[in-house]
């Protein structure tokens, strides 16, 4: 299975962010993804063989255990990367301890995912859309209400990614709450 931990975010704010990202493709070649999967990733672990899910999960427990709770802000939106735009991009201002836990993660999760890349950790975000072809220069995201909004972020979660025609269909497979 392909699974990565994230940061869940409240549904509100999920709602408010794909109403965005459905006005923000609107200009350009692209699909917004559906409020559901709106997530930030912590790490991606790549492909973890399904006998290793409780393993994974006993590994990862004291880790976020560990890492006290912390908050991220939104800090407006950008069209990335951005040497050739492929999404569009909720960007986060995030603690150095969002960086030690994707660290932590990684480290934790080795074992079950050989595979991995390391964590990427500069540049904080949650993906709104993917652009099919990259955008006319020049081209600019609408306004950002949401900018400034901070989420509380007391756990994340091991979440497995099917991929499915319209995208991918996300399933949370464990909760693990920071700071306990």
């Amino acid at each position: 299975m392909r699974a990565f931990v994230a940061i869940r975010l409240p549904a509100p704010l999920r709602e408010e962010l794909a109403g965005y990202a459905a006005a923000a493709v609107g200009g350009l070649d692209g699909r917004a993804l559906p409020a559901a999967n709106l997530h930030a990733t912590v790490h991606f672990l790549g492909s973890v063989d399904g006998a290793d899910a409780e393993p994974l999960l006993a590994a990862l427990r004291p880790v976020c255990a560990a890492v006290a709770p912390f908050t991220v802000r939104l800090a407006g939106t950008a069209l990335a990367p951005p040497s050739r735009p492929r999404m569009v991009w909720a960007r986060l201002e995030a603690p150095g301890e969002l960086a030690a836990l994707a660290h932590a993660v990684a480290s934790a999760a080795e074992p079950f995912a050989p595979d991995a890349r390391p964590p990427r950790t500069g540049k904080p975000h949650v993906t709104l859309a993917r652009l099919r072809r990259p955008p006319r220069r020049g081209a600019e995201l609408p306004p950002f209400a949401a900018a400034g909004a901070e989420v509380a972020v007391e756990g994340v979660s091991l979440v497995r990614s099917e991929p499915d025609r319209s995208g991918a269909r996300y399933t949370t497979l464990a909760e693990l709450p920071l700071g306990v």
